[in-house]
């Protein structure tokens, strides 16, 4: 009886469901930053794209000017 006592009155109970909300919180973290890592790695290529191809028609331009 004694040692289901802290599990009836949920002491018992508290402290797994705890842990498991803790865990979940924390791979769902994991997972919010891998799918922004892998956007930002796939986003970075294109964005230096182009900002080459802006530098290169800001050139283009300057010199036809001057």
């Amino acid at each position: 009886m004694g040692i289901g006592a802290p599990i009836a009155y949920g002491s018992g109970i508290g402290l797994p469901c705890l842990g498991q909300v803790l865990l979940k919180v924390i791979l769902s973290g994991l997972v919010r930053l891998r799918l922004l890592r892998d956007g930002v790695l796939r986003l970075r290529p294109s964005w230096r794209v182009k900002r080459v191809k802006i530098l290169r028609v800001h050139a283009n331009l300057t010199s036809t000017i001057t």
